[in-house]
């Protein structure tokens, strides 16, 4: 870490911020939609998507965007209520639903599913949650999981909520750090076959306002520590180019 990082203190902020803020966070890059439609030929208009573990939309959004059918399911239905109020501000449709998983009803019904968090997090067994997305999908089906932080680059935003984040809470495993090898071992083992994973960095511009709810959603930082570490920056500033990680696993049925 930096020398400037390690002097960041905390900083007295009001919290939590309005969830109007999470909704105003900037959405995937098209680039990412680009990549799948030219690598993988997905993303194209009428393309069937299920996207799992969906809390704020984004990535189900960037396919509705396309002209895909998208289903997302996820846990928290507040979280669904939110997405849909910014699918319908930005005039895409995406079918939510409440759930853990695929249903009877999936099976065999889509030509992606897709997730923004790890396969072997969304649950202790992860080829075994790969199996059962396998299930959902067409004989030629793909399988992605996507990923975006902030990078914790020296004397960044997002290296001193890093450090803020480590000091209130001992014990925390960091933000993501990049593809593991057990992201792909997971996908091997349920049968999925050239399976390959990459990393692009890139930068997106924010609004200062609106950097500690994009730090705490993207990096898994507590709001106190992000906020923190926006309002430690006195530096007149309202908009702000963020160095961004994106990673991308797919495999297809095999």
């Amino acid at each position: 870490m930096s020398d400037q990082a390690t002097d960041v203190e905390f900083t007295e902020v009001e919290v939590p911020l309005p969830a109007s803020q999470e909704r105003a966070l900037p959405d995937l890059p098209a680039f990412l939609f680009d990549r799948l439609a030219r690598d993988r030929d997905l993303a194209r208009a009428g393309q069937r998507v299920l996207q799992l573990a969906t809390h704020s939309g984004r990535l189900a959004r960037g396919f509705a965007a396309r002209g895909c059918y998208v289903t997302a399911i996820g846990p928290d239905e507040a979280q669904l209520d939110l997405a849909g109020r910014r699918d319908r501000e930005l005039d895409v449709y995406v079918d939510y639903r409440v759930g853990s998983g695929p249903e009877a009803q999936d099976e065999g019904a889509y030509d992606l599913v897709c997730t923004g968090a790890r396969w072997d997090g969304l649950t202790p067994e992860g080829a075994l949650s790969a199996q059962l997305a396998r299930r959902s999908l067409v004989e030629t089906g793909c399988l992605a999981a996507v990923a975006v932080t902030p990078l914790a680059l020296p004397g960044s935003f997002a290296e001193r909520a890093s450090l803020l984040e480590s000091r209130r809470r001992p014990g925390w495993p960091g933000a993501p750090t990049g593809i593991t090898p057990e992201w792909l071992d997971s996908l091997h083992a349920a049968g999925f076959v050239a399976v390959r994973g990459e990393a692009v960095d890139f930068m997106m511009p924010v609004a200062r306002k609106l950097l500690p709810a994009l730090l705490s959603s993207w990096m898994g930082v507590g709001l106190e520590s992000a906020a923190s570490a926006v309002a430690g920056v006195q530096d007149g500033k309202e908009r702000d180019e963020v160095p961004m990680r994106l990673w991308l696993v797919s495999g297809r049925r095999g």
